[in-house]
């Protein structure tokens, strides 16, 4: 009788070592999670989903779609895809997916801008960069972004990216 509940006694004892949380069990995760973040392969996952995104988004809109919110859906596949290679835990990811997002979005509006252009004066679409100066960008930035609900799709996508592109650890 007395070995059954020493058996019994060490399983339950076993058992609870098993889902202890000991005190520095938190750090210990981590530091395993910082060793294991690639900031490199965050921003080139995060270019890539860019211009995957971009592109599909400017591609939408060639078919004839406006569809202003695709910009928030390419800040959330920035956003993801740096969170995903990066193995991100920490804010210097969200940083740089929101400058990947910026940066994304205001080409992807010069690209449409010089497209819209190229279609109303019906000239070679690289013709366009060969004559291009800093004024017929600007010109070409403010005919496309120059309404306000493209800007804040545009910092929302920044947004947007910020806010995926890291999963903060809590303690538990």
């Amino acid at each position: 009788m007395n070995e059954k509940k020493t058996e019994a006694q060490k399983m339950t004892t076993e058992a609870s070592n098993c889902f202890e949380i000991k005190e520095d069990g938190f750090a210990k995760y981590r530091d395993l999670m910082l060793k294991s973040q690639r900031m490199p392969f965050g921003i080139l996952g995060g270019l890539g989903a860019s211009l995957v995104g971009n592109a599909v988004w400017i591609g939408i809109l060639l078919l004839g779609y406006k569809i202003d919110f695709l910009v928030l859906c390419v800040g959330f596949f920035i956003g993801y895809s740096i969170r995903y290679f990066g193995k991100a835990i920490e804010p210097k990811f969200g940083y740089v997916a929101g400058a990947i997002a910026f940066v994304g979005t205001v080409a992807a509006y010069f690209i449409i801008g010089c497209i819209l252009f190229v279609k109303v004066n019906h000239i070679a679409f690289f013709s366009v960069f060969a004559h291009m100066n800093f004024s017929m960008a600007l010109f070409l930035m403010w005919k496309t972004l120059g309404h306000f609900l493209d800007i804040l799709f545009c910092l929302g996508a920044v947004g947007i990216a910020y806010y995926f592109a890291f999963k903060p650890l809590k303690e538990f």
